[in-house]
This record gives C-alpha cells, sequence and structure tokens, in this order.
C-alpha cells in the first residue's frame, strides 16, 4: 500500500510541475507561495477580528497565530525531522526532471513531508472561517480554502513538495485551527466572560 501512495505521489508531481506547464502557472506560481505579498490579507484577518470579536479581540487574534505557530511546528518542527521525506528538488531519483520555479532558486530544506506553507495557510483559512462563522456551503469559506489550496498547489508546481507533503500539511493546519477555535471559544465563555 506505502509503495502504491508513493508511486501515486509521484505521478501526481510529475504530472503538477511538468505536465501543467505553461507561461501563466510559471509566472503566477512562484509569486503565490512568497508570504510578504499576502500581507494585507493577513492585516485584513485581524482587522475583521476586530470587527467580529468586539469584547476580547485580543484573544482572538492571539489564538490566530498559536493555530498558525502550531500548524508551522507540527509541520517543520515534528514531521519532517520525523518522516524524513526528501523534497522532490532533492530527491536523487527524479532530481533531473524536477523543474524548480523559485524565484530564488533554492530548493529549500532536505526535507518536505508536510508542508509548512499548506499547512500555516488551511490554519488561517479554517481558523477565519470558524471565527466570522462562515457555513460549509458559503462562498466566502470556499474562497478561503481555495487561497490556501492555490499557494498549497504552487508548492508542487514550483517543485518544492509533492502532493502528499501539502495535503498532510493542510490536514495539520486544518486540526490545529479546529482545536485553538475550540479553545478559544472555551477561554472567551469560561475564563474571559
Amino acid at each position: 500500500m506505502i509503495d502504491f501512495l508513493e508511486a501515486l505521489d509521484d505521478s501526481l508531481f510529475e504530472w503538477v510541475n511538468r505536465g501543467l506547464e505553461n507561461q501563466f502557472f510559471d509566472f503566477l506560481m512562484p509569486w503565490l507561495r512568497e508570504a510578504k505579498i499576502w500581507i494585507p490579507i493577513y492585516v485584513l484577518f485581524i482587522i475583521l477580528i476586530i470587527h467580529k470579536k468586539r469584547s476580547k479581540p485580543w484573544l482572538w487574534i492571539i489564538a490566530l497565530a498559536l493555530s498558525v505557530g502550531a500548524a508551522d511546528y507540527l509541520a517543520s518542527g515534528v514531521f519532517k525531522p520525523t518522516f524524513k521525506s526528501v523534497r522532490p528538488c532533492h530527491d536523487c531519483s527524479m532530481k533531473e526532471s524536477v523543474i524548480l520555479r523559485k524565484r530564488d532558486g533554492n530548493c529549500g530544506g532536505r526535507y518536505g513531508f508536510a508542508s509548512s506553507h499548506a499547512a500555516n495557510h488551511f490554519a488561517m483559512a479554517l481558523y477565519m472561517s470558524l471565527v466570522l462563522g462562515f457555513s460549509n456551503k458559503s462562498f466566502w469559506r470556499w474562497l478561503l480554502l481555495f487561497w490556501a489550496g492555490s499557494i498549497a498547489f504552487a508548492q508542487v508546481y514550483v517543485g518544492v513538495h509533492f502532493p502528499g507533503d501539502v495535503l498532510v500539511g493542510a490536514l495539520l493546519g486544518y486540526f490545529a485551527a479546529q482545536i485553538l477555535y475550540r479553545i478559544t471559544l472555551f477561554a472567551e465563555q469560561k475564563i474571559y466572560p
């Protein structure tokens, strides 16, 4: 089963990294993964929290930061050193066929499982969906998930992560957001009423 999943991951990576190659993606995807271009969105998230949670916005802003921090720590501090799964651009068996499209041309750290970019942005997207009260059918919730998903997709397209890396990263972000949201809800109702 593991061999099948690894083969599927390799095939999906090759399809995204080489099979979907086009000039528009070549321009867009390296930019999508740059955190600094999203600073206005991060600031907007804080403004929305302040507007939505008027009585204790600081509690919710801290929890947003903690959910991203927890997701990042799980991906980079636990999963990468534990599983030691090499990034596609460092993988000797496929290194020559990987098209590396990062703006700085650097592959990144040796290990890629799980994707911190995916974990962080899915944590933000899900946490904000919960805080703002978006239902599963809400256009805004799907827009936030699309935003996080496009950043995760960009990781594969630029050649620094396998699809499984970003999928697990997204799940880590999802769980971190869910847990921190519930803790914050409890804290708001029971500890800081």
